[in-house]
């Protein structure tokens, strides 16, 4: 029988894990840990098959050699993002890594764009000062509309798209970079020939791309120089890309 051991495991993912493992009673045998996947829970790994964890457990690129050893060969993702892994690492010893391939693109986009709703109208800060019930006039809490700013969408995937979809049906100009760009999205956005050029003619930028090694940062010091001032940048991805250098200002 297939033995399963699931890693990281949270209260809010046992209904889902005790169904699963309900239907496939007889068949696959799971055991389940709070634990991450450690030193200490190597040891525990001699009869499994293959094993799950999440994706706030860092992955040590050693211990790929020492699963291979126990005989496992396949690491289960529980999210979309898989950018703790050095996927060439991986492969080399053959690893296989599957994931989430998609989890509500949607709910994503309206997080984006619900963010960027809270900056360019201050609303935390609003929400502080009626819960102090400060009322005078501060005119750094003046807002702006959407429909005033051109958006920038790096990344027009499953997410990107969306989001772009949204922010253009709030009567927004909407930007958009991509390597490959979508010529059904072409009516909603206009897509430009770099990022660089992206960030000079925006003034909110949402990142909607994979945290792979090509991306690690992807936003540095000389594409924010290109920036236009007071540019607003929402991380709708998995990772930081940028290097944070708090004297930087936009």
């Amino acid at each position: 029988m297939t033995k399963i051991k699931v890693f990281d495991v949270i209260e809010d993912e046992l209904p889902a894990l005790q169904q699963w493992i309900e239907a496939h009673k007889g068949t696959v045998e799971v055991e389940l840990t709070a634990s991450p996947l450690n030193e200490q829970q190597l040891e525990t790994l001699d009869d499994v098959d293959g094993v799950t964890i999440s994706q706030t457990t860092s992955f040590d690129s050693a211990y790929y050699e020492r699963l291979v050893d126990k005989g496992i060969h396949h690491i289960a993702q529980r999210s979309a993002g898989y950018d703790q892994f050095d996927l060439e690492v991986a492969n080399q010893y053959g690893v296989k890594i599957s994931n989430v391939p998609s989890y509500s693109p949607q709910s994503i986009a309206e997080f984006a764009v619900t963010r960027t709703l809270e900056l360019v109208r201050h609303t935390p800060q609003i929400d502080k000062n009626i819960a102090t019930q400060e009322f005078t006039w501060n005119l750094n809490l003046q807002g702006r509309t959407i429909e005033s700013l051109k958006i920038g969408v790096l990344g027009t995937g499953r997410i990107g798209r969306r989001a772009a979809k949204i922010f253009s049906g709030f009567g927004s100009e909407v930007l958009a970079y991509d390597l490959l760009p979508d010529d059904d999205l072409r009516d909603v956005v206009t897509y430009v020939d770099s990022l660089e050029e992206l960030v000079s003619k925006v003034d909110v930028l949402t990142l909607h791309i994979p945290g792979s090694k090509e991306n690690h940062y992807l936003i540095n010091e000389a594409i924010l120089r290109q920036a236009k001032p007071g540019l607003i940048i929402i991380n709708a991805a998995v990772v930081a890309f940028w290097i944070h250098k708090p004297s930087l200002k936009v």
